[in-house]
């Protein structure tokens, strides 16, 4: 049941579920060979081993280096080319991409320090350029939102070494994940660092995502919001 005394928050696993994710690669071939469809092991550069860093922090909710941040995105079988179109919103590996349509879209609302970084997009040659404006979602808004003592499904730790974060679950349903109120105050799109793989976005944003239809591209849950002061602060 909602609450009309409090805000709306919503959660979405845009980064760790497989929904969105295409069959590309940031890494070029310079990183680490040709890739082919059997997985084989490589090791990579050290401009691979940056993109591999970025990746990880990224979804941990920390912030990128500028040398961390992907810049170009291929093709990912030497016998399969792009399918096309491009998505509006997509990822690859951990990263998140979005058209210049979302980004224009995402721009009407407060991002806090979320940054949109242009990207160029290849066929699996590594040459070819393949038309489109799209962006990299240099996510930079971030709050102390999760409230994992009263949360009541869809998460699990992160680790046993690490007991104050946790990741986002598999059974999802509206009102499971506790957030606290004062989350609601400020940017419209952010990450809580101890809650990996989650984005949490503002009622105005989903409602805005509904009536543009993105909404059914990003899966998205109604949290369940507590009355936590403390644990909304902001950590940016």
């Amino acid at each position: 049941m909602v609450d009309h005394e409090k805000p709306d928050i919503w959660v979405s696993d845009m980064l760790g579920g497989g929904k969105l994710h295409i069959s590309m690669t940031v890494y070029p071939v310079t990183d680490f060979g040709t890739l082919k469809r059997r997985k084989e092991k490589y090791v990579l550069s050290e401009h691979g081993q940056k993109l591999s860093s970025g990746q990880n922090k990224y979804s941990c909710g920390e912030p990128l280096e500028e040398d961390e941040k992907p810049r170009k995105i291929f093709g990912r079988y030497i016998d399969q080319k792009v399918r096309k179109p491009i998505p509006e919103v997509f990822c690859v590996g951990a990263f998140f991409f979005v058209s210049q349509k979302v980004a224009d879209l995402l721009g009407q609302f407060d991002l806090g320090g979320t940054q949109f970084s242009p990207i160029e997009i290849y066929e699996t040659d590594q040459v070819e350029r393949i038309a489109g404006d799209y962006y990299f979602l240099d996510l930079g808004c971030y709050k102390k939102t999760f409230v994992p003592e009263k949360s009541l499904k869809g998460f699990r730790q992160f680790n046993t070494k690490t007991p104050d974060r946790w990741n986002m679950g598999y059974l999802f349903e509206d009102f499971k994940i506790a957030v606290a109120a004062s989350s609601a105050e400020g940017a419209d799109l952010w990450q809580d660092p101890r809650f990996t793989d989650a984005v949490f976005m503002s009622s105005g944003l989903e409602n805005r995502l509904k009536q543009t239809g993105f909404s059914s591209k990003i899966d998205r849950y109604r949290c369940l919001v507590v009355d936590d002061a403390e644990t909304g602060e902001s950590v940016a």
